[in-house]
């Protein structure tokens, strides 16, 4: 299991500039958006240029993003 949730890597990417933050989201989810996007277009090279555009994407609009996740549950 992940020490910080995705919603709270993003919060702190995206209010803080935390790029370990945002690595670490990256370092999560590269294999999975990678994979997807080759079963799409049937090219690692187009696929890894693809997820390479999710990511700049997710970094470009980590703030709204982070503004509609949920918060986090008080523990």
């Amino acid at each position: 299991m992940h020490a910080k949730s995705d919603a709270q890597l993003l919060r702190e990417y995206s209010e803080h500039h935390n790029e370990a933050a945002f690595r670490d989201i990256v370092v999560r989810y590269t294999d999975l958006v990678y994979s997807s996007a080759l079963r799409q277009v049937n090219s690692p090279d187009l696929a890894c240029d693809l997820a390479q555009s999710v990511f700049t994407d997710l970094a470009r609009k980590a703030r709204l993003f982070a503004e509609k996740m949920a918060p986090e549950p008080i523990r």
